[in-house]
């Protein structure tokens, strides 16, 4: 892996470009799996700075992808203001950025749930769902992980009425998508079989 960084970043301009994304889809990974979440930060915003002085703009995806760490290393405030100005380079269209824009809308409601506004969570998780639903009709782990989301915003009867079904969605999905024993699939199952009982009746 360093060698390919390095081989990109002794190139021109497009490959300089390249090397963003590079960083940004494998070296950022490995950190945030590896639990180095001030490297995985770090090479975030490299990303970015590489992505500015090369293409003169900001990469609204790269800056999605910061705010997840953000939220993970408990940055709400700058997670929120990243966030932000990546939802508003990709416009007001909700499916012109595609999953882009699901991936920042989720770090949109990851924010608000961190600061307890599970209201506001609920609504962005919900345009998140529509984008990936538009986007990949038979579900992806970003849609299994965006309905675990939406589910863990529900309180009371609403709870009760939606929790099977949410959490039952998101559980095919990953048996379709992901080894029995991946964190994701448990985690998801786990919550499944927490779900309250739905109200008589329904």
């Amino acid at each position: 892996m360093e060698s390919v960084l390095a081989a990109m970043r002794a190139h021109g301009l497009d490959r300089q470009a390249n090397y963003a994304f590079a960083l940004n889809q494998y070296a950022v990974p490995v950190l945030l799996s590896s639990g180095d979440l001030a490297g995985a930060e770090a090479k975030a915003r490299e990303a970015i700075a590489v992505f500015r002085a090369t293409q003169g703009k900001d990469p609204p995806f790269l800056l999605a992808n910061l705010a997840e760490i953000l939220v993970a290393r408990g940055k709400l405030d700058e997670a929120d203001r990243v966030v932000a100005s990546a939802l508003e380079l990709m416009g007001r269209d909700e499916y012109a950025a595609g999953l882009f824009r699901a991936v920042a809308l989720n770090q949109a409601a990851r924010v608000a749930a961190a600061r307890g506004d599970l209201a506001k969570a609920g609504d962005l998780f919900g345009r998140a769902l529509a984008v990936e639903r538009h986007q990949a009709p038979d579900g992806t782990r970003e849609t299994a992980l965006t309905l675990a989301g939406l589910a863990s915003t529900l309180r009371g009867e609403d709870r009760a009425r939606r929790c099977r079904d949410l959490l039952g969605e998101a559980a095919r999905i990953d048996a379709r998508l992901l080894a029995p024993t991946h964190p994701e699939r448990l985690a998801i199952e786990k919550d499944l079989a927490a779900c309250p009982p739905p109200p008589a009746g329904t």
